[in-house]
């Protein structure tokens, strides 16, 4: 009865990263891979071993009985690579369990709805050594197979927590001597002019409205990334971009 609850509360990865991303995170319940024999053998053989160690079930199976799958369980025109696997959501740590670091960086994300952005977000946290990505409970993703496509492998090397309260996990972060950095287009400190700490939160507002104005309010310090031929018509950058900027320069720093 417990397992078949669990595969109620689960979803579809698809893609070669995700998908062995996901067999080699010690913490992802897999219940089915399916995959055609071009993919299989492409796997790494330590990615086969584990699946061989797993309670999983293996379907190797024709590349156009899958495709046929990938449609029903993926949305249309997914990139699968032929490979699928079902999977559980992580349980993600409180945020308790990650304060306690001499050095680190965590991204919050202020109501950014699109998952293709969150992906590239994680994609990007994750390569620049940031230890979560917070996001609120309400108008933010949870865990999907296009969210985890676009983080090509990085939703399973990465916290991913959503909370209810923003502002109240973000006093918790600050009464743990993290500094809090918004970015902000309107500011008049340029990014690479900000004095990094070595906990640093960098806190991204949604395309267009930015930073809700309690979340700006907590922010320690607000900067802007320089974009030296904006113009009327391309003024600003998109927010996974935004993000990937800001975690390279704070990262570098740090």
């Amino acid at each position: 009865m417990k397992d078949k609850k669990q595969k109620q509360n689960s979803f579809w990865l698809y893609g070669f990263h995700p998908v062995t991303s996901a067999i080699t995170n010690e913490n992802r319940k897999i219940f089915e891979i399916i995959c055609c024999d071009e993919s299989f053998n492409n796997l790494d053989y330590k990615v086969k071993k584990i699946i061989s160690q797993k309670d999983i079930d293996l379907k190797i199976i024709d590349k156009k009985k899958l495709i046929k799958i990938a449609e029903e369980y993926c949305q249309k025109g997914a990139i699968h690579q032929g490979i699928l696997a079902k999977v559980k959501p992580i349980e993600q740590p409180q945020i308790q369990d990650i304060v306690k670091q001499d050095k680190s960086i965590i991204v919050i994300l202020d109501q950014i709805t699109d998952p293709h952005n969150i992906g590239a977000i994680m994609r990007s946290a994750h390569l620049f050594g940031a230890k979560a990505v917070i996001a609120t409970d309400k108008n933010s993703p949870d865990e999907t197979g296009i969210l985890a496509k676009s983080a090509s492998g990085a939703l399973d090397k990465i916290a991913y927590i959503k909370v209810t309260n923003l502002k109240r996990n973000i006093d918790i972060l600050k009464e743990n001597n993290y500094w809090t950095v918004g970015l902000d287009g309107d500011s008049k400190t340029n990014i690479c002019d900000y004095k990094v700490s070595p906990k640093t939160v960098i806190i991204m507002g949604a395309e267009g409205k930015g930073m809700r104005r309690l979340t700006k309010e907590s922010c320690d310090e607000i900067v802007y990334i320089e974009t030296p031929n904006s113009d009327d018509i391309v003024d600003s950058l998109n927010v996974s971009n935004a993000a990937a900027i800001a975690l390279f320069e704070i990262s570098r720093k740090i």
